[in-house]
């Protein structure tokens, strides 16, 4: 397996999920409910002043990023998402809310927190990174994590119900109910 991301600060998908978890607290988020995305970003944006949202064009050279922060220094940090990626999480589809949760995930994870923010680049040439060091990983577990939390699955739940519950793709939904199976985390409805 080749890694895409930065070799992070070493974190356990346990504790990516407490800090998922602590986020849906603050905002008294019901396990069992869509995360709101696009709400989420309007209050770190407007509210906070936590974050700076750039919505910006499909073109030729942005057909192949649909969101990212760029590493630049900028307080507070930016976050670029491409007009019709925003415009579908706004709609409520669910792989570009993932999209936008994944980013979120880089925000909390790795710049806000500063033991992580300088981040390295890895390559083929360097070899593989530790998937618990691997900011895309790291990343896409927090995604998965502020989406769908445990709390709110339960043995029995198919694709199509967190598809519905959590407002996610078919594929986010298939591989966190694979995972929660594989670590024997699912627990019967209460």
């Amino acid at each position: 397996m080749s890694n895409k991301g930065f070799n992070v600060s070493p974190r356990s998908w346990s504790k990516i999920r407490e800090e998922a978890l602590r986020l849906r607290k603050c905002f008294a988020l019901d396990l069992d409910k869509p995360f709101p995305v696009t709400k989420f970003l309007g209050i770190l944006y407007d509210d906070l002043d936590l974050l700076q949202v750039e919505i910006i064009e499909k073109d030729k050279r942005t057909a192949a990023i649909e969101a990212f922060i760029p590493i630049d220094g900028s307080s507070p940090p930016r976050m670029l998402i491409r007009e019709d990626v925003y415009d579908k999480a706004c709609n409520g589809e669910g792989r570009a809310r993932f999209t936008i949760a994944h980013e979120l995930g880089h925000l909390f994870l790795h710049v806000y927190d500063q033991e992580s923010y300088i981040m390295a680049r890895t390559n083929q040439s360097v070899g593989n990174i530790p998937p618990y060091c691997d900011s895309e990983l790291q990343a896409n577990q927090f995604a998965a994590e502020i989406l769908m939390p445990v709390g709110g699955i339960w043995i029995g739940d198919t694709e199509a119900d967190l598809m519905e519950r959590f407002g996610v793709s078919q594929l986010a939904a298939s591989n966190r109910l694979r995972y929660l199976s594989e670590k024997g985390l699912l627990k019967a409805k209460p």
